[in-house]
């Protein structure tokens, strides 16, 4: 009884994979591809990209705007460094120069140094942003401070011996 059980269910097994044996069959052979030709494709003649020559035109735009801003530049510091020396006093004119190379110069590491530790926590944008509203701000307030201080008269009299040229 036992073995006429196991024979009937690997007979029932054996029917079933048969069946689906057939219909797998029969299936493959109804399957209709959908994908059709519209057009046969060619063989492109030159390549539809990068175009060099507006690469080219685009790269020389840009150099030519970078050498024009370098120059204007260039001329802004060394037209802000003449005002400054023409209006600070004598005695104090080395002094003034140092202060005023140091805004540029001087600043310049320490931004290099803050502002990339910021923006890979805020991102790039956000941290150039920030930075620059920062700068802002405080040339202001150093401007405001500078402006109430500029035609004050000096606590104490100047020599004319410091107000002479050195030779």
């Amino acid at each position: 009884m036992e073995l006429e059980r196991k024979a009937t269910a690997a007979r029932t097994v054996y029917e079933s994979f048969l069946a689906r044996s057939r219909g797998t069959a029969a299936r493959d052979g109804i399957e209709q591809p959908t994908a059709t030709f519209s057009s046969e494709a060619t063989v492109p003649t030159s390549p539809s990209a990068p175009n060099i020559m507006l690469a080219y035109l685009l790269g020389a735009a840009f150099a030519v705007i970078a050498g024009l801003v370098a120059i204007a530049l260039s001329m802004n510091f060394g037209l802000a460094n003449t005002i400054v020396q023409e209006h600070a006093p004598p005695p104090l004119r080395g002094r003034v120069s140092a202060v005023f190379g140091m805004s540029f110069f001087g600043l310049m590491p320490i931004g290099g140094l803050v502002v990339p530790g910021v923006s890979d926590l805020i991102g790039m944008r956000t941290a150039l942003a920030v930075a620059s509203v920062i700068y802002g701000i405080a040339a202001v307030y150093v401007l405001s401070i500078a402006g109430r201080h500029v035609c004050d008269r000096p606590e104490c009299a100047i020599s004319e011996s410091e107000m002479a040229p050195v030779a």
